[in-house]
């Protein structure tokens, strides 16, 4: 049975990551709880040649590589070859650095896969690229004073003006990280599209709204936007914003 529940997790991966890529995963984030020994994603070569690929988890920087950056969460094996149609299960497992205990910290999954080099006629003109993929890894403290499926009815979100500029102010007065999927403003005069934004623990979030926003003081603004779960399922969310 857990053999089983591991292989539809996997399809469900499959069904969701991108098809540019020969890794596909289990699930495109990792959930980290406080006090377990480790956590796995399973990955899959789609390719129809073999892969080698290395593994590491740093905080995001762009300049972080596997020989300057030490994090508090280590993915093993860090380097392996995967052949066609493979399963690799990849553990993550936690040190002993400290991390914060009152909220979440956000950790970034790399995984560089190098396909095979050849050195025949027939692949002089053949191009060879490596495609460098990068999950969440969010480490949960196990005494936080909300369920984590509670924190998207708690974002704070309202219109405020700056002069003639008007503004949306976001605040996460929660413990946890928000990926924001889609954000979808309607105004009387117009309207706003953005995506994809994070936004920290007790964080706040200010988007300008371009253009010269009119409309009455108190008139309705429509905002709908998405919000990802713990799986990574986008759930909508509708609000009513008063014009200031």
């Amino acid at each position: 049975m857990a053999v089983l529940a591991r292989l539809l997790g996997l399809l469900l991966g499959l069904a969701s990551a991108s098809v540019d890529a020969g890794l596909q995963f289990s699930a495109t984030r990792v959930i980290y709880p406080e006090g377990a020994r480790e956590q796995t994603l399973e990955l899959v070569n789609t390719s129809d040649y073999p892969v080698l690929v290395q593994t590491w988890v740093d905080d995001g920087r762009s300049n972080a590589t596997p020989e300057r950056h030490l994090s508090p969460i280590v993915a093993l094996p860090a380097v392996f070859r995967l052949e066609p149609g493979a399963l690799q299960s990849l553990r993550l497992m936690r040190n002993a650095t400290p991390l914060p205990g009152d909220r979440e910290s956000l950790f970034w999954l790399n995984l560089l896969e190098i396909p095979p080099t050849t050195a025949g006629a027939e692949d002089a003109n053949r191009l060879t690229m490596t495609l460098q993929t990068q999950l969440k890894v969010l480490y949960r403290p196990g005494e936080l004073p909300l369920p984590s499926d509670a924190a998207p009815e708690r974002q704070e979100i309202h219109l405020r003006r700056q002069a003639d500029a008007l503004q949306v102010v976001w605040r996460n007065p929660t413990p946890y990280f928000m990926s924001l999927g889609d954000l979808d403003l309607t105004l009387p005069d117009g309207r706003l599209q953005r995506q994809r934004q994070m936004l920290a623990p007790y964080a706040e979030w200010v988007l300008d709204v371009p253009g010269r926003a009119r409309g009455s003081s108190g008139a309705a603004a429509g905002l709908e936007y998405l919000l990802m779960d713990d799986r990574g399922t986008p759930r909508a969310f509708r609000r009513e914003l008063a014009l200031p």
